[in-house]
């Protein structure tokens, strides 16, 4: 009797054991890998932001384009091209007067908008500006992955409307706090989720020279239209 008391409470302890080990990992994932947290690491990497090239792999459901992205001293240039190296769309952003010129070369036109926001990391990205409207609700910490050799954390946010659901997770290299892959999911329920785009950024620092840096100029536009 004594034997099976001792045998019982071995394993009430070993059960007390996982569980305070469980316990004990659950609140450190949560504190470690909180939005708050992921977020400032982000932010910490703002610095580094102020002279980057950034080439983002748009892959939509097949079609692949990429994005080349020009920042130094938060002045920024941004081409958008095919699969065939052919310039779709050039982004001109110019902080001096406030203002951003979109050329779109697949309809030839010209679009001026006023009052830029001049924040260098926020919205920096075409993706991460979702991080920064995520809330706790909406927000989860699913592990790590392997992403091109580097070790990521996987975080997603979810937004349930009445007919749609739609995620959008992250992998970030806490190493260098940075975005590497970027994936949106959308379906009608949790189950039929069906991956609609795919972003995977490269970053090269400090290799931004003014001369990659170009300025709009509406001559080199003659046949162009402002809409």
């Amino acid at each position: 009797m004594k034997k099976r008391t001792k045998n019982l409470l071995i394993v009430l302890l070993i059960i007390l054991i996982i569980l305070f080990l469980g316990i004990g990992i659950y609140i450190y994932l949560k504190e470690t890998y909180s939005l708050e947290n992921i977020k400032e690491q982000l932010i910490s990497n703002e610095k580094n932001m102020e002279n980057v090239y950034i080439v983002s792999e748009i892959n939509e459901k097949g079609t692949i384009r990429y994005m080349e992205t020009f920042i130094e001293n938060n002045n920024r240039y941004i081409v958008l091209k095919n699969q065939s190296s052919e310039v779709l769309q050039e982004y001109f952003y110019d902080f001096e007067t406030s203002e951003v010129v979109l050329v779109n070369h697949q309809d030839k036109t010209i679009i001026q908008i006023l009052n830029a926001n001049k924040n260098s990391l926020n919205g920096l990205l075409p993706t991460q500006n979702l991080l920064w409207v995520t809330d706790d609700s909406n927000y989860q910490y699913s592990g790590k992955e392997n992403i091109e050799g580097k070790e990521c954390i996987k975080i997603s946010h979810t937004e349930e409307y009445y007919d749609l659901i739609t995620r959008d997770t992250y992998y970030i290299d806490l190493k260098e706090n940075q975005i590497l892959k970027y994936e949106m999911f959308k379906g009608s329920t949790m189950d039929n989720l069906e991956k609609e785009v795919t972003y995977t950024y490269s970053y090269s620092y400090n290799t931004v020279t003014p001369e990659k840096l170009l300025k709009f100029n509406r001559s080199n536009y003659p046949d162009y239209t402002f809409t």
